[in-house]
């Protein structure tokens, strides 16, 4: 018994006392913890996107109101767009975006004007709209999701990503 407990006590002070400082080649200080090498980045900063990033990179489908049907709406590689195309679609020219800094707000809800076809409107609880541009020249991507909670968070998950993109966090 006495040497079982004196190997663990062994093996956990070898893992406090193997702690050292390097510098990676980016200059970031890491950390190393212990014998096994576990390394731990000290200048490791929260993701400003946090759970939005997943789901803004995986996309969704969406009703699209203005181009009339179904739209698969994502984050494009580099983040530094939101792009849609037909569900399907294979072709560059079948993708729009919109460029991150562009956007100017994201409202859940019908826009007035917008979210209709003839005599038919979105559900107001499951719609919502982004507004990017400047001046006179506005546009306007009217969108429906599936459910509220869906369309509730895509808008966090655009304005914190807009929001983080004008404070310089990504």
């Amino acid at each position: 018994m006495e040497a079982a407990t004196s190997g663990r006590l062994g093996m956990d002070a070898m893992l406090r006392s193997s702690s050292t400082l390097k510098m990676t080649a980016g200059g970031d200080a890491v950390h190393q913890r212990n014998m096994l090498g576990h390394l731990t980045n000290d200048s490791e900063k929260e993701d400003p996107l946090g759970q939005h990033r997943s789901r803004l990179k995986r996309g969704n489908l969406f009703s699209h109101w203005g181009e009339n049907g179904q739209r698969f709406v994502y984050a494009t590689t580099d983040f530094s767009a939101l792009a849609w195309k037909k569900q399907g679609a294979k072709k560059a020219k079948d993708i729009s975006s919109i460029q991150i800094d562009a956007i100017k707000s994201v409202n859940s809800g019908r826009r007035n004007g917008g979210h209709r076809r003839g005599t038919r409107e979105a559900q107001e609880e499951r719609s919502f709209f982004i507004v990017s541009g400047s001046g006179s020249s506005l546009y306007h991507l009217d969108l429906e999701a599936s459910t509220t909670v869906e369309r509730d968070r895509w808008v966090e998950a655009i304005q914190t990503w807009s929001d983080a993109h004008l404070r310089g966090e990504l």
